[in-house]
């Protein structure tokens, strides 16, 4: 009694795990197995292709023969039942449609995809028996369908509404099936036994999930997406820290000048992204950025030779804004104007900070000055970010120039301001 138990538990539970991979097949890859639509006679023929493959598995030999037999024959005999002519240009024409090659008859379309649907039946239910034999490969199929969700989500691939409520169902059975085999509650607990009892309730869950009307928008997941993009930022900076270390690439020879001043012979083409700037909806005029200063040429290299020039940059910045208020303080901004860009280290290594000549602070890092030089405390390479808040002239003002040639008394409390 207890041996034909387990049998009919055995039968129900092989029988439940082929019908949710076969719907994942057929709901989610039915466009590369050439099904576009699927007809009540497939339904059928699945069925009872499913059910001699049962019979085969936990009859008598005599039962395994016939039933094996069933099938053989149903396979060689489904075009003439299904109203189609066996011929040899028939299964030659399977073949050309399998590969979506040419040379197949239109009118053979549906006895193809009915023997599309034979073989699908018999793919899952052999994948089935091996994933019981072999479980942690049931483990891994969970685990890729997992992955491939979250991938199809993240590049907003299309997927039908039934094959991601089944996917998610055999992730389910296979989680709870993992949980009872390390944590089983008595010694003699019957996974398969209990998976049948939950059946009815996955069975609820399936028919809500599968007739249930999707949202008209939908979830953006954007938690898992900031997720996989965190990864792959580390992975990314990670391997340019691997492949570049403590090298400086600033100056190098990209653009035939080198980082202690000398002028190269020749300039190495490079197509990397170096880095990226986004100003803001203040930018009006071009960009320049400083990075290391020299004040010195002596025909063949630069030179830096004066070292005390800490302050450089922010007397320059102060005589700037000074004339310009000076000049005329109620419309300075149309002088000179105040306005934010952001810095984005790409595949480049440096221990320099680019910014542009009028810098008033930066934000998001941590800096020094060495000579009028702007540096990071150590090398900086991909994923390096932070924020400059600047003033940029506005010299296409018709005014900006006439600004320059006057020549106005020193006025001590607005300088001191």
């Amino acid at each position: 009694m207890r041996r034909g138990t387990e049998i009919i538990h055995s039968v129900l539970y092989r029988a439940l795990y082929s019908i949710v991979l076969l719907v994942i097949c057929m709901a989610g890859f039915n466009r590369w197995l050439g099904i576009t639509e699927m007809k009540f006679i497939f339904v059928v023929l699945m069925g009872v292709v499913l059910g001699a493959l049962l019979a085969i598995s936990y009859s008598n030999l005599r039962g395994k023969l016939a039933a094996g037999l069933f099938v053989v024959l149903l396979y060689i005999m489904l075009p003439r039942l299904l109203g189609t002519e066996w011929e040899s240009g028939f299964w030659t024409g399977y073949g050309r449609w399998l590969f979506r090659e040419e040379g197949w008859q239109e009118e053979h379309v549906s006895a193809y995809g009915a023997l599309q649907c034979y073989l699908v039946v018999i793919g899952c239910y052999l994948l089935q028996i091996v994933t019981e034999r072999v479980v942690y490969i049931k483990e891994i199929l969970a685990l890729c369908m997992v992955i491939g969700l979250c991938v199809l989500m993240v590049r907003q691939e299309p997927m039908g509404q039934i094959a991601v409520s089944f996917m998610l169902t055999y992730i389910l059975l296979c989680f709870i099936e993992w949980t009872r085999r390390r944590w089983p509650k008595k010694k003699r607990d019957n996974h398969k036994e209990f998976i049948l009892r939950i059946a009815p309730f996955f069975a609820i869950y399936l028919i809500l999930m599968c007739f249930m009307p999707a949202p008209e928008k939908a979830y953006d997941w954007q938690i898992v997406k900031d997720v996989y993009y965190r990864l792959q930022e580390k992975l990314t900076i990670w391997i340019e820290d691997m492949q570049r270390g403590d090298r400086e690439d600033f100056g190098t020879a990209q653009v035939g000048f080198s980082e202690d001043g000398r002028l190269m012979n020749s300039i190495r083409d490079n197509n990397e992204l170096l880095m990226t700037l986004q100003g803001s909806n203040g930018l009006i005029t071009n960009v320049y950025l400083m990075g290391k200063v020299y004040d010195e040429f002596d025909g063949r290299k630069w030179e830096q030779t004066i070292t005390d020039l800490s302050h450089e940059r922010m007397m320059d910045t102060l005589e700037t804004l000074y004339a310009v208020y000076r000049y005329d303080r109620e419309y300075a901004e149309d002088y000179i104007y105040s306005t934010g860009l952001s810095v984005r280290y790409e595949h480049f290594n440096t221990g320099y900070i680019f910014a542009p000549l009028k810098t008033r602070y930066l934000e998001g890092c941590e800096y020094s000055q060495s000579g009028s030089n702007l540096m990071f405390g150590e090398q900086k390479g991909y994923g390096t970010e932070y924020r400059i808040v600047y003033w940029q002239l506005n010299i296409d003002h018709p005014e900006f120039y006439e600004m320059t040639k006057v020549n106005l008394p020193m006025d001590q409390e607005l300088w001191h301001e």
